[in-house]
């Protein structure tokens, strides 16, 4: 409880100095080098700004885009509206549109395309995935590169899965209809 305090007073501290220092134009350009948050809508700045720089968050954040690193510290629940490009570390990431970098929690979810890494007991890509999954269930709509866990997922493919049940819709390039390989256990490839 001591740390607990510790850190939310070292936030509240944060946030004051922020706050006093902040600039004119970068409030008008809606951008800050450094986001803090208890829960929203507790956080600094509010949720419409994108960060460039430092966010770190003890519950819930919320932000448009963050350039830099997205740190979650208790019951880390990472939002971000837009495109993540760095590192995001917490037990619940999602971004809405794009990331590029590494997302590393319990789980992981992308709404747009990836480019990295994905590290989690499940990773989820609702675009082109180009990098590598990793935990025990991955799901990309489009993957070029690894998939590597228990149960492995993606619409089309064109790399390689690695896990107990490894799925993919769609028939690679070259392959007969007869041969389809949808399902297939320990390995799965298409290049």
């Amino acid at each position: 409880m001591r740390y607990f305090c510790k850190i939310v007073l070292c936030l509240l501290v944060v946030t004051l100095l922020t706050g006093a220092l902040h600039q004119p134009n970068v409030a008008e350009a809606g951008e800050s080098a450094i986001g803090l948050a208890v829960f929203n809508p507790v956080q600094y700045p509010d949720e419409s700004f994108s960060i460039r720089g430092l966010r770190a968050n003890a519950v819930y954040a919320v932000n448009e885009d963050l350039t830099g690193v997205d740190l979650g510290l208790i019951l880390p629940f990472n939002f971000l509206r837009g495109d993540m490009t760095g590192v995001q570390l917490g037990l619940y990431n999602e971004v809405g549109n794009k990331t590029t970098g590494l997302q590393w929690g319990m789980v992981n979810n992308t709404k747009g395309d990836v480019s990295g890494i994905q590290l989690g007991l499940v990773n989820i890509s609702d675009g082109y995935q180009k990098g590598l999954q990793y935990g025990f269930y991955n799901q990309a709509d489009h993957i070029s590169g690894l998939q590597l866990g228990f149960i492995n997922r993606t619409r089309s493919l064109h790399g390689l899965q690695i896990g107990l049940i490894n799925m993919k819709e769609e028939v690679g390039p070259g392959m007969p209809d007869s041969i389809p390989m949808k399902v297939f256990p320990v390995v799965n490839w298409t290049f």
